[in-house]
């Protein structure tokens, strides 16, 4: 953290303790991603993920970062939460329901199956490919202690 990070991937607990320790500023984050935005909130964390927000959001700014939500299901609370961090114009892309913006037909899905030991060598070489030396990328996990082993496994270090 204190050489300077491109993307930061971390639970709301983790990420909080950071900010208030002044290991992290997300004061010039540029874009926020949270990723199955419904089950976050409803597993407690939604007060967590609104005061680290309110370190990165500057209230009635334009430079505000870019919000990204993805969820699976969108209860109204999911909506009027992003309400608080989104700008007015805010897209929402529907994959199953009726509407008529969906996602790029470019996007590919990939499914490789591997042993848990083989995971990160695995996702290192698919980064390698579609990502070259110098990509970017994002890597959704489901647990803190996934999110960790991935994070200091050598296999994704570049």
């Amino acid at each position: 953290l204190k050489s300077g990070i491109d993307i930061l991937v971390g639970t709301p607990g983790r990420i909080k303790d950071h900010v208030q320790n002044s290991k992290l500023d997300l004061s010039s984050v540029k874009h926020v991603v949270l990723d199955e935005v419904d089950h976050m909130l409803d597993m407690g964390f939604a007060e967590q993920v609104e005061e680290i927000l309110g370190f990165a959001y500057k209230k009635g700014s334009e430079n505000n970062p870019q919000t990204l939500l993805f969820s699976a299901t969108c209860p109204r609370w999911v909506y009027d939460v992003a309400k608080k961090y989104m700008k007015d114009e805010y897209e929402q892309i529907d994959l199953i329901g009726k509407k008529t913006q969906r996602t790029a037909t470019t996007v590919e899905h990939l499914a490789i199956q591997c042993r848990s030991s083989q995971r990160a060598g695995v996702l290192g070489d698919i980064i390698q490919v579609y990502s070259g030396s110098r990509g970017r990328t994002i890597v959704f996990c489901e647990t803190k202690k996934e999110a960790n082993e991935l994070a200091m496994n050598a296999s994704l270090k570049q």
